[in-house]
């Protein structure tokens, strides 16, 4: 049976691992998605501002 003990140890250990990298990598994912948004949304105000400054522009 000391074997099997083994065994299931290695595969809880392996388990535990999994979740832990599966958590980094989705805690990562999640960090770069925001940072994408908040990029995404500070180009699209720039250009909301830039079409706010050309239409007062053409208005003046």
């Amino acid at each position: 049976t000391y074997p099997l003990v083994l065994n299931i140890y290695a595969a809880s250990f392996g388990l535990c691992y999994l979740h832990v990298v599966y958590f980094r990598v989705r805690s990562l994912l999640l960090v770069r998605f925001v940072v994408l948004s908040l990029f995404d949304a500070a180009l699209y105000l720039r250009s909301l501002v830039r079409l706010f400054f050309v239409v007062l522009i053409r208005f003046l």
